[in-house]
């Protein structure tokens, strides 16, 4: 899925009306997985770090199952929807701090051949300074 959002990065709530603990359960229940995902989980066992895909922001299983949500930033919650996964813990969706200054040198990309932002990814590790290396470097071919 490619964001039809050219001017941002986009998280859940940019796409969706629905509430994300709402589709989440939803996600959970068409699985068979029927524990509800309570409004404000107070058992979140660790986190889970948020990196960019395709100009979304995304939270992906640490249990290795390849499940993975668009992000959001109103309910930063993430809780694997596989059954077969290990992972079953609530775990907090985190945001990197200089996340406002990632975005705008994302969004300083050239928009791909179909209307997309499939350049716009960042990797947790990878700093501003690297992302405008990159992009710089891709300008000039």
């Amino acid at each position: 899925m490619v964001s039809r959002f050219n001017d941002k990065i986009v998280v859940y709530e940019d796409i969706f009306p629905q509430d994300a603990h709402v589709f989440v359960n939803g996600r959970r229940n068409s699985k068979g997985l029927r524990d509800p995902v309570p409004e404000n989980p107070r058992n979140l066992i660790g986190t889970v770090k948020a990196y960019v895909n395709h100009g979304r922001w995304i939270a992906e299983c640490p249990g290795g199952c390849t499940d993975a949500v668009l992000a959001s930033s109103e309910y930063p919650v993430f809780v694997c929807s596989m059954p077969h996964c290990e992972e079953k813990n609530y775990l907090r969706i985190v945001f990197p701090t200089n996340r406002s200054n990632l975005e705008t040198e994302l969004l300083k990309r050239s928009l791909h051949p179909s209307g997309g932002k499939t350049h716009a990814n960042w990797h947790v590790g990878e700093t501003v300074a690297d992302l405008r290396k990159e992009r710089l470097a891709n300008e000039a071919l």
